[in-house]
């Protein structure tokens, strides 16, 4: 019973997970064993985090000034 739902785990996770890795290899061209997949990985997390940091700073203006 407990492998059963270890798989409908495993199952959800790589449900939620698959865009993510989609969008930080940039759409799977680039694979895990690739040497610049880090790099690439690294850059999309950063530009996330930039747009992230940049929306907040957006609605503080807005509501601030």
């Amino acid at each position: 019973m407990k492998a059963i739902i270890d798989a409908g785990d495993q199952k959800a996770m790589r449900g939620t997970a698959q865009p993510i890795d989609r969008f930080l290899s940039n759409q799977g061209r680039f694979s895990k064993a690739d040497a610049l997949y880090r790099k690439v990985s690294l850059l999309n997390a950063l530009l996330i985090g930039v747009i992230a940091i940049c929306s907040v700073f957006v609605v503080i203006n807005i509501v601030l000034f």
